[in-house]
C-alpha cells in the first residue's frame, strides 16, 4: 500500500512540533505543512498519488503518553487563528456537509482498540487537525484517510512516538 504522511510545523509556541520529526523519519513519502488553512487547502489540491493518507499533528495539552488515533472528524472549526493569523471559525467547516465523517484508515481490529502505545479517539478538537481530517475525508472519499495526534515529547519521548507510529504503520 502506498502511504503518504503529513506532519505540521511550529504553531502557538510549539517551536519543535514532533509531528514534523515523525513525518520526516517514518521512511515513507511525506510533507511537513505550515500550520495554516491555506497550506492544508494547497496540499488537498495537489495531485498526489497514494492509497492511504496518514496525517500527524501535536495534541499540545495531552497528558496521556500514547498516540491518539482520531476515528472521526467533526464539521466544526473554532476561533483559534492559524500561523498566518487567519480565523476560520467558529462555525462549520462545510455548512451543507455531514456533522461528522468517519476516518477510513484505521480498519484493523488492533487499531480500533486501546493499546499500550495508542488509543482511539472521537475528538480531534476544533483546530487545524480536525479541519485537515474533515477536509481530506471530503476531498478523497475513496481513499484511506486518518489522523494521529501525538502527545508532547515531555509526555511521550520522541523515540517512543517513533516506535508507536511504526507499529501503527505496520497495521495499516
Amino acid at each position: 500500500m502506498n502511504v503518504f504522511v503529513t506532519g505540521f510545523g511550529p504553531f502557538l509556541g510549539n517551536d519543535d512540533n514532533p509531528s514534523a520529526a515523525l513525518a520526516e523519519s517514518c521512511g515513507l513519502p511525506f510533507r511537513v505543512l505550515p500550520v495554516t488553512f491555506r497550506a492544508v487547502e494547497e496540499f488537498l489540491a495537489s495531485a498526489l498519488e497514494f492509497d492511504a493518507l496518514l496525517m500527524l499533528g501535536l495534541a499540545s495539552g495531552e497528558q496521556d503518553p500514547r498516540l491518539r488515533l482520531e476515528m472521526v472528524a467533526r464539521n466544526v472549526i473554532g476561533a483559534t487563528p492559524d500561523a498566518e493569523g487567519v480565523v476560520a471559525g467558529p462555525g462549520p467547516i462545510a455548512p451543507f456537509a455531514s456533522r461528522q465523517l468517519g476516518a477510513t484508515l484505521f480498519r484493523t481490529r488492533e487499531l480500533v482498540a486501546d493499546s499500550a502505545r495508542w488509543r482511539p479517539s472521537v475528538d480531534a478538537g476544533s483546530y487545524l487537525c480536525n479541519y485537515s481530517l474533515f477536509r481530506a475525508l471530503m476531498t478523497w472519499p475513496g481513499r484511506a484517510v486518518g489522523f494521529v495526534h501525538v502527545p508532547p515529547v515531555e509526555v511521550m519521548p520522541l523515540e517512543a512516538q517513533r516506535a508507536a507510529l511504526a507499529d501503527v504503520i505496520a497495521h495499516i
